[in-house]
């Protein structure tokens, strides 16, 4: 640094003179500190040119001085150098490597720097969320960066959960976000991210201003906690919520985690302190169905004896037998039901096991277990169950024998319905039709000749033998709903031809409209795209004659999705500017922008979006489009992609549909 003469000559003569009137020694001390301000400004722009930040620890004075050498360097137009000096420490082997292996990365990436996403602070320019009632507006990225590396998908996925953490918290709801962040990393096998998230959202839930609140997030994250293991943080957190019931909801979720991974006694100890009754018998319920599931009935029976009440315990051992139930253990749970008290549990649980039994193809053993059911309701649904097992078995007879033991008309009705269904799709159409005359309301019988000649069109490919058997429905609405159903499995199953014919025999505009829109989908699938805008335009005709105004707005809505499928979007946009209500002319925005977002044409669909009047609906918007962005978008670039979106609420929802992608294509595989 260089001082002003006169600051220098001031300074010099201040050092000089050993004996100077008090006047000289004020004047040269604040002489003085002006030369030591100057001095400490001049160092602070030095610091600040080369981005070293001053942190509160001694080891960073190294690092400090080497900056400033560097910067020294550079400015002389040198090349700084990297040599450590003689007493700098070695660094360690595994650390050089790491360093070097950065290098080598940084090299061959793209030169522009990548903004940093790990803080609050980036994540949308101004370090605040979106708000709720107003969309933001996305800007059209540039096409993606690529690299020569080939990227590994879970170390992408667990960056970008990573950066998503801190993004969270600047979202509206931080706690959720955070505990759904914590699930996807501990799937993506990042257990200290996880940890690390869980711990976030517990700090975000201590510092929520309202008490309610602030009970509820704790008690999410406890329950978190406890599903993904960590015991012991789940215990402690539910001891901090002051609220009894959601301290004891947590305790509960903890209690029944504990007994799935086999801790029966601690998960006792920790039902013993749940204060609230139902969240008490919740947690001994579970307790209870982790032992007997374990084949220690007599060890369930004791757990249950320890709730209080008769009609807890009845409910608790009613869990336990439909459990046993549904895990095929149906011995074991008959045995369970025989000794619960209460006669309504008792009879919902032998509901589940007759049928069980029904499903199993023991068919005398539901019939019995149906007879010692005393609720005529539960009795009727569990014959429902008998006699539909029993048709698709293909003995028709004795399920219309056990339909006419029902005590409920209504269900009897449904079961002969079912029947005649069931014996549609085994191929006994003459015995499916034979059942439909047993049914005394002539609806009933419309709908059941209804279903019977969609089950000919969707199982046997029949449209000649359903249109004949739609012709039998005496009642013109329904046979037009038939007529439509019957074109639209055609048309879904690829019968182009039956379909078409089919439609001419519609009267009704709004089936008419339905069947033509699902023909034209059709088409797509086929490759077929002038025959399906030729369809759509046929529908968008035949709908304004729809009489109820908001099922015709519907059914416009729908076609302006389907012309947008078939990328004739100048049709997609006149229909839905067409449509007089509202609601349904941004629900047709919507569905255009989210094709658009599909495609790959995300400037068209943020223009699309701009276009709904309501603010909330045009934010439902902007999130299919961050949701279709994030089936499009690969891994490798959803880094690239998460700095085009707006504010913090886009990039977590990006960031957690990707997750979803990702880790859900990983387990179907």
């Amino acid at each position: 640094m260089i001082f002003h003469p006169h600051v220098s000559s001031k300074f010099l003569s201040f050092r000089t003179v050993k004996h100077s009137p008090p006047e000289r020694r004020i004047v040269g001390a604040a002489l003085l500190f002006g030369t030591l301000l100057l001095c400490g400004l001049g160092l602070v722009q030095i610091l600040s040119r080369t981005g070293v930040a001053f942190r509160s620890s001694e080891d960073d004075v190294g690092a400090l001085v080497s900056a400033l050498a560097s910067h020294a360097a550079a400015d002389a137009g040198g090349v700084p150098s990297t040599e450590p000096s003689p007493g700098d420490p070695e660094p360690p082997p595994e650390e050089t490597d790491t360093l070097r292996k950065a290098d080598a990365k940084l090299a061959e990436a793209d030169p522009k720097p990548e903004p940093a996403a790990a803080g609050p602070a980036a994540a949308d320019g101004s370090g605040r969320g979106a708000s709720a009632a107003k969309a933001p507006k996305i800007a059209a990225p540039k096409s993606p960066p690529t690299s020569g590396a080939k990227p590994n998908p879970d170390q992408h996925l667990r960056s970008i959960l990573n950066d998503a953490t801190w993004l969270a918290l600047e979202t509206e709801a931080p706690v959720e976000n955070l505990v759904e962040i914590a699930s996807f990393q501990r799937r993506a096998a990042d257990p200290v991210g996880s940890a690390q998230s869980l711990d976030l959202a517990a700090q975000s839930a201590l510092a929520a201003p309202d008490p309610e609140s602030s009970a509820s997030e704790l008690a999410t994250v406890a329950k978190t906690n406890a599903q993904l293991g960590r015991f012991d943080d789940a215990l402690a957190l539910s001891a901090s919520i002051r609220d009894p019931r959601w301290q004891s909801d947590a305790l509960a979720t903890l209690s029944k985690e504990k007994a799935a991974s086999g801790w029966i006694d601690e998960a006792q100890r920790i039902a013993g302190e749940i204060k609230v009754a139902p969240a008490r018998e919740d947690a001994v319920s579970a307790i209870a169905i982790s032992q007997a599931l374990n084949n220690d009935l007599e060890g369930a029976r004791t757990t249950i004896l320890r709730l209080p009440a008769p009609d807890s315990s009845s409910r608790a051992l009613q869990r336990v037998s439909v459990a046993l139930a549904k895990k095929g253990d149906i011995v074991g749970a008959e045995h369970a039901a025989g000794f619960i008290r209460t006669p309504t549990a008792k009879d919902f649980a032998l509901r589940e096991i007759a049928t069980r039994y029904a499903t199993a193809g023991q068919f005398g053993n539901a019939r019995r277990v149906s007879r010692m059911i005393l609720d005529p309701s539960q009795r009727s649904r569990a014959l429902f169950s008998l006699a539909d097992q029993l048709a698709r078995h293909d003995q028709p007879l004795e399920a219309r024998r056990t339909a006419a033991l029902i005590p409920d008309t209504d269900l009897g009705q449904a079961t002969l319905q079912r029947i005649a269904t069931r014996q549609a799709e085994t191929g006994d159409l003459r015995g499916a039709k034979w059942t439909s005359r047993l049914l005394a309301n002539p609806g009933d019988r419309s709908d059941t000749l209804a279903a019977i000649a969609a089950t000919q069109a969707r199982t046997h490919d029949d449209p000649k033998g359903a249109v004949d058997t739609a012709a039998l429905i005496p009642e013109p609405t329904v046979k037009d709903n038939a007529l439509a159903t019957v074109a639209r499995t055609l048309a879904q199953r690829g019968n182009i031809e039956g379909s078409s014919d089919t439609l001419s025999l519609i009267a009704a505009p709004e089936q008419r409209t339905a069947a033509l829109t699902d023909l034209a989908r059709a088409h797509l699938r086929e490759g077929d795209a002038d025959s399906a805008r030729d369809a759509l335009f046929e529908a968008s005709q035949s709908a304004w004659w729809i009489a109820p105004p908001a099922r015709r707005d519907a059914s416009l809505a729908k076609i302006a999705a389907a012309q947008a499928e078939a990328a004739d979007l100048f049709l997609a946009f006149d229909t839905a500017a067409r449509i007089p209500t509202p609601q349904q002319q941004n629900t047709a925005f919507r569905s255009i922008a989210a094709t658009q977002a599909q495609s790959g044409d995300l400037e068209g669909a943020i223009t699309t979006a701009h276009k709904i009047q309501d603010p909330l609906r045009q934010r439902d918007a902007v999130g299919d489009i961050i949701d279709a962005l994030a089936r499009s978008t690969p891994l490798a670039q959803a880094r690239w992609r998460i700095e085009t979106l707006p504010g913090v609420e886009e990039k977590v929802r990006f960031v957690l549909a990707m997750s979803a992608r990702h880790l859900g294509k990983n387990r179907r595989s």
